[in-house]
């Protein structure tokens, strides 16, 4: 992320950010009244602590297990009319042995720390109701103590049990000596079985000693651990839940106005960075190589004037001179990359677009009217059968269509005919070809007329469909003296201009350059609505190839090069440019 790309993106939307803006200035003026309290909110938590004391040696990491889960707390929760939770309790800390362990009873926030050192298990409660962590710390250090008694006291009885088991056992054994030494026939058996029931007879006075002194250590036991505190005292601790929103509405618009600011910077920088569109002159020319002729200036009349020829209706006006510098610009452009034999001027200019709705029709009707006004007889060509839009900015008959009175080896129009008066002195215009013909008789007519009209006008302007829609501009390439490709600044996308400028590299075109019609150099935001556009309702299906017509005039046998960069290979163009950033 560069700062230069964050400050193309709030130069191109700022309109969406001063949206924002408007939005966190009325959410911060209308959430609270001027001096009323804050949004804010401080609780009080109680903490209570209670102590258990071993009074033996005893394994403290297991009895804060028993603390946390199980019977223990378990207990607590039936006595508070809660469901038993059965789940594992949590380490604060796995890598210390004697880590404290957490559970939830109720809203009480339960740790039971184990400390070694002191050996005592310390339980403290953490919860918003002191009533509440009072009993149930103490509840749960009563508890805890009978817990590890009981422990303690099975532990005891299981032995004592063990033991009587054992001497009952003995007890068996000694009564079949007993039988088997009165049976006893000769004096070596009644020796042997008297030597073994004298063992057993010991094995018994022994384990009878074992089992009183179990016994007596039973009865004298003490408890495994002790509460060292009889009562909780609850210890208060404030804290906030949320962020203080000030109390001034001056402070509340500020504080709206830098939000509503952040999140307008990072929408307007995430929608330029997915926008694949061209924007300004230095995306443009990126993309294309080549020059940029003239930047048309963004407007947007009503619907009822969108059809004006600002040229001539309105001489004065940016967009005249804009037309007026395009008509100097491809002059020039043609004076500074002519070879020897080439007239002053080119004579025929085409003017065509990567795709619809790129502002060629109303450049072709004001660039004829730049013309006019420096005395040259112009001829405009409606080539689109297809979409015909030029007669409405002209003001001539729609029904007047470009014939081919001839055959398709030798085509005929009657350009003198066919030629009418518009609302522009010194503009004629001949309207393109039935949309009912077909494409091969279209384009015949469409190259016969060309040829024609060059021996009767000054300059003959021709406005073609789109290069990647049709096939039709490329039949019309080689009657050309130069083209003019038109993209629509911030709208073209840089996919489709780019292919549309590989076409024309690859036939050898007499590109002159690009113009941007609706610049954004000339409007401080970005907007679409160009109004002099045309849109297209259907799609192109036609897919021939070059048809053949008629030969192409005197000394254009060969399509001129690239003005703009003859001779210069492609390396040498800064391609490190970022495609779709303005300059």
């Amino acid at each position: 992320m560069r700062a230069l790309d964050i400050l193309i993106a709030i130069r191109r939307r700022w309109r969406l950010i001063a949206m924002f803006m408007a939005i966190g200035c009325l959410v911060s003026f209308f959430t609270a009244s001027p001096g009323g309290t804050s949004t804010s909110e401080t609780t009080t938590q109680w903490v209570g602590t209670q102590r258990v004391k071993a009074t033996g040696k005893v394994n403290l990491d297991v009895v804060a297990l028993d603390a946390t889960e199980g019977e223990v707390p378990n207990a607590i929760r039936k006595i508070l009319l809660q469901p038993p939770d059965f789940t594992p309790s949590k380490l604060k800390n796995t890598d210390d042995r004697f880590s404290p362990r957490t559970t939830r009873i109720a809203n009480v926030s339960i740790d039971a720390n184990p400390e070694a050192p002191r050996n005592l298990i310390t339980i403290t409660g953490t919860g918003p109701d002191a009533f509440a962590v009072r009993g149930i710390v103490k509840s749960l250090a009563d508890e805890l103590v009978r817990f590890e008694d009981a422990k303690d006291d099975l532990k005891l009885t299981a032995r004592l049990q063990e033991t009587q088991d054992k001497i009952n056992l003995a007890s068996e054994e000694q009564a079949d000596l007993e039988k088997d030494f009165a049976a006893a026939l000769t004096a070596d058996d009644k020796r042997v079985i008297g030597r073994a029931l004298t063992a057993k007879r010991s094995e018994m006075r022994e384990l009878r000693q074992q089992f009183r002194r179990q016994e007596d250590l039973f009865n004298r036991k003490k408890p495994v651990f002790s509460v060292q505190f009889a009562d909780v005292q609850p210890l208060p601790l404030s804290t906030t839940d949320s962020v203080k929103i000030p109390d001034s509405r001056p402070a509340r618009l500020a504080l709206g106005l830098v939000v509503g600011l952040l999140l307008g910077a990072i929408t307007a920088y995430a929608m330029n960075r997915s926008d694949t569109s061209i924007f300004g002159v230095r995306s443009a020319e990126t993309v294309t190589r080549l020059p940029v002729l003239a930047e048309i200036p963004f407007v947007s009349p009503s619907r009822r004037r969108r059809f004006d020829v600002l040229t001539h209706q309105a001489p004065s006006s940016r967009t005249a001179d804009a037309y007026r510098g395009l008509r100097t610009s491809v002059e020039l452009m043609w004076m500074a990359n002519a070879q020897e034999g080439d007239p002053p001027a080119p004579q025929c200019v085409m003017v065509t677009s990567a795709g619809p709705s790129e502002g060629k029709s109303t450049s072709t009707a004001n660039l004829a009217a730049a013309y006019a006004e420096m005395g040259k007889r112009v001829l405009v060509l409606d080539l689109d059968y297809r979409r015909r839009r030029l007669h409405k900015f002209l003001d001539t008959d729609a029904e007047l269509f470009l014939e081919n009175s001839g055959t398709l080896a030798d085509p005929i129009v009657d350009v003198e005919a066919l030629a009418q008066e518009t609302s522009i002195p010194g503009v004629f215009f001949i309207n393109s070809a039935s949309p009912s013909s077909s494409p091969a008789d279209a384009t015949l007519a469409g190259q016969a007329a060309i040829v024609k009209a060059r021996e009767l006008f000054d300059i003959v302007l021709i406005d073609t469909p789109p290069l990647l829609v049709t096939n039709d501009p490329f039949d019309l390439l080689p009657y050309a003296d130069a083209v003019v490709l038109m993209a629509k600044d911030a709208v073209t996308k840089v996919n489709a201009l780019e292919r549309a400028t590989q076409q024309l590299r690859r036939l050898d075109a007499p590109v002159l350059g690009i113009v941007l019609v609706g610049a954004v150099s000339s409007r401080p935001g970005y907007g679409y609505g160009y109004g002099y556009g045309y849109g297209y309702g259907y799609g192109y299906g036609y897919g021939y190839g070059r048809k053949v017509g008629p030969p192409a005039p005197a000394g254009r046998e060969k399509p001129r090069k690239l003005f703009g960069r003859k001779g210069k290979d492609d390396t040498d163009l800064d391609l490190d440019v970022p495609i779709g950033i303005g300059d």
